[in-house]
């Protein structure tokens, strides 16, 4: 604000120099993204399979969670960005691939890797999918139930992940969404042994700066686990636990 004010004076006449000239730029502290822990992922995972697996509910019902399901293991396997997956064709995922080829900013390709889980996942989505439509083809791997032609909205799948949180018991589902599969997807990959440089592949991500907030991650939630469970903050934790 300051800098703004002295180059208005000296448009204007009022002023000679800028005395802000000389002084760096001040930065806002980088705000840490919300994470869910592997427990809160498994949980909010586990819902949608259980969902996905009820015939009860009726074909479209059954088919819409099994897309549910596909989607967020498909998401948390890989850790890219839901636009991503929401562009992915129809055959990004034949039956034994092991890999997808996801299309990301700028145009790069990379290469991100799937799970057994992800994988059976989306052939469940895929066999509903065929059965409600009779077998009519989509463009996209993730669609509509009704009309394949159309993929799946962010929106939809935003809204869809909210739904999850709040069935799965999560302890903030508002905060919730598929961006947050991604930073589990990168807390956990790191916390496990992940070289930075490879994650920062997996993710797409220009530089390795962008991949270090993940290092500042795990850092607040080891300070967080030294508070909460090192032997001499017993009488703190009692504190809290009175107050509560």
């Amino acid at each position: 604000m300051a800098r703004g004010l002295h180059k208005f004076l000296i448009a204007e006449d009022l002023g000679s120099r800028d005395p802000t000239s000389n002084l760096s730029t001040m930065r806002r502290p980088r705000k840490l993204p919300f994470v869910l822990s592997i427990a809160e992922t498994e949980a909010l995972l586990e819902m949608a399979h259980r969902l996905a697996a009820d015939p009860s509910v009726g074909l479209y019902r059954q088919a819409g969670y099994a897309r549910r399901a596909a989607l967020f293991e498909t998401l948390y396997a890989s850790g890219m960005r839901i636009s991503e997956a929401l562009a992915l064709p129809s055959d990004a995922a034949p039956p034994g691939t092991r890999m997808l080829l996801v299309r990301g900013k700028g145009d790069k390709q990379r290469l991100v890797p799937l799970h057994e889980r992800a994988i059976a996942a989306i052939a469940h989505w895929q066999k509903l999918a065929r059965a409600y439509s009779g077998g009519a083809p989509s463009p996209w791997l993730f669609h509509a139930v009704r009309n394949g032609s159309k993929a799946l909205t962010r929106q939809a799948a935003l809204l869809e992940i909210k739904e999850a949180a709040v069935a799965a018991g999560l302890a903030s589902p508002e905060r919730v969404s598929p961006h947050v599969l991604r930073h589990a997807f990168a807390t956990h990959m790191h916390s496990g042994g992940t070289d930075l440089r490879v994650l920062q592949e997996l993710l797409g991500h220009a530089g390795i700066e962008t991949t270090q907030i993940y290092t500042h991650l795990d850092t607040s939630r080891l300070h967080q686990m030294v508070r909460d469970l090192h032997p001499l903050n017993e009488d703190e934790r009692d504190e809290r636990t009175t107050a509560a």
